[in-house]
């Protein structure tokens, strides 16, 4: 079953349609890239599967207990707190299981029932167990290799968020989001704030990275590196390919290289029987071949090949 999964889709910004009846499956362990120019709607894609956004029509589902994380290519506020504790406030589900194990203490103060007392003291052992693996999950030492791998010294653990620049508060969110571990990540633009040296760590951190991530991105080469599949905002719709960017590519010039051969022999085969029609159709032996061949120019109307325009990232 697909993690996150778009169905029939549609959206209209004003008299721009920017889906209509999309569909796409995010699949565990997926690395799917989307790609269009400026205004054809990546970003607003990511904001859909990320839920920031919902579309005029159609469904999304999203799997039980499946986490999203999203990156925007424009960070937000980024609050009061420093950049190390910022990170580590962020933990999912430690805020649930630690307000779990509270009410549960509460519930056993305010019993005498022995049956009650023991099955709430199992209940407080699974809780507690589950937030040692938590806090072992998401540990300060992980969080602080992240930040060094996107260029954090340990003098800016402390730091107010405030008080970075804003490219470096995106590199902070980009770290919030690789701890919070996600099964879906989803990146819009995550090259955009980084120099060569985070862009290779960020490349090899992906590499290790089990979930799955869904990408925008300029730098083809980082794209290229890190994909297998494609999905392509056509002119014709959203259409899905194997492979990586090049990949990709060299697929859609195939695809229309096809459409293009079989428009032209529909094309010749349409004259060849436009010229039969006239030349027989005033012909009393040839007027039955002459209609026939007439129908089939119909037909051939009918099945017109249509040449979709290639898009670029």
């Amino acid at each position: 079953m697909a993690l996150v999964s778009i169905e029939e889709m549609t959206l209209q910004y004003g008299s721009k349609q920017l889906f209509d009846g999309a569909s796409l499956a995010i699949e565990k362990g997926d690395r799917l890239g989307i790609v269009g120019p400026n205004g054809t709607g990546k970003s607003t894609l990511l904001k859909i599967l990320s839920g920031q956004i919902e579309p005029d029509g159609g469904r999304i589902i999203l799997g039980k207990d499946i986490r999203v994380g999203y990156l925007a290519q424009e960070h937000a506020d980024p609050g009061q707190g420093n950049l190390l504790s910022t990170l580590l406030e962020a933990v999912p589900g430690r805020d649930d299981v630690e307000r779990r194990i509270a009410d549960i203490e509460k519930k056993f103060t305010q019993t005498t029932d022995e049956n009650m007392q023991m099955s709430l003291s199992q209940d407080l052992a699974d809780l507690h167990d589950r937030l040692a693996k938590i806090e072992d999950q998401f540990a300060p030492h992980r969080a602080k290799t992240i930040l060094g791998g996107l260029g954090f010294e340990n003098d800016d653990f402390e730091k107010p968020l405030k008080d970075f620049s804003g490219g470096w508060r995106m590199r902070a969110a980009l770290a919030s989001l690789l701890f919070q571990d996600p099964d879906v990540l989803l990146l819009d633009e995550p090259t955009n704030h980084l120099d060569m040296p985070t862009v290779a760590w960020l490349d090899a951190f992906l590499a290790s990275f089990r979930k799955s991530v869904v990408l925008t991105c300029h730098d083809r080469e980082f794209l290229n590196r890190n994909i297998n599949r494609v999905a392509s905002l056509e002119l014709d719709g959203l259409k899905i390919f194997k492979g990586n960017y090049d990949e990709y590519l060299v697929q859609r010039e195939l695809e229309l290289e096809h459409l293009e051969a079989k428009a032209r022999t529909s094309e010749k085969k349409k004259k060849e029987l436009e010229a039969f029609v006239t030349r027989f159709k005033a012909k009393a032996t040839k007027a039955r071949q002459a209609q026939s061949k007439a129908k089939l120019i119909e037909k051939l109307e009918d099945e017109q090949v249509d040449l979709p325009q290639i898009r670029r990232a």
